[in-house]
């Protein structure tokens, strides 16, 4: 893959208060004023007709990792509730409304907050689940920053702050050989 000016927009993103470390390559040299906000956004992403309690949650109680903040008529109330509450049970990573005319047998209007990483809804009619999207882009330019006719290399990136480590692969800049 080769790669020039007309290219760009390799973005590296992470958590508040993590780390990504970038091994395998030459360092671009980018002055912080060069960055800018490319997508920022921190709230639920909703799914309708979604059960990410389904199986495990306890009728008007908490487990250890799903906790009941209430009954509640719409799904705006239980995001709301499972923000509020976040000091006191929480934080939660997603929340499931039940809704009134869910067969759900007698969870109906029950709003759970997820103090977990489960991410596994199942399918289930008037059922509303959120899962919390915390996202911070930033991007910028490389033009002007390498040769003409460098090409792309395989990087190693891991980020071993996250509770649950990741370790991914991205390309960056390599000088093209001449043969």
């Amino acid at each position: 893959v080769m790669i020039g000016p007309e290219n760009s927009g390799l973005s590296i993103q992470n958590y508040n208060g993590e780390h990504a470390i970038i091994s395998g390559a030459v360092p671009l040299e980018i002055p912080d004023g060069a960055w800018k906000v490319h997508a920022q956004q921190v709230g639920w992403d909703v799914s309708a007709n979604q059960n990410n309690v389904y199986g495990a949650a306890v009728s008007k109680g908490d487990t250890a990792t799903i906790k009941y903040l209430g009954n509640f008529g719409t799904t705006p109330e239980c995001e709301a509730a499972a923000l509020e509450d976040a000091g006191k049970k929480g934080p939660f990573k997603s929340f499931t409304l039940h809704g009134a005319e869910s067969k759900t047998g007698g969870f109906q209007k029950q709003c759970f907050g997820r103090t977990d990483n489960v991410w596994a809804p199942t399918a289930q009619a008037n059922v509303s689940s959120g899962q919390l999207v915390r996202q911070n882009v930033w991007a910028t330019s490389i033009k002007g920053l390498f040769p003409q006719g460098q090409e792309l290399s395989l990087i190693h990136i891991s980020e071993p702050t996250r509770l649950l480590s990741i370790s991914y692969a991205v390309f960056c800049l390599k000088k093209k050989k001449k043969h």
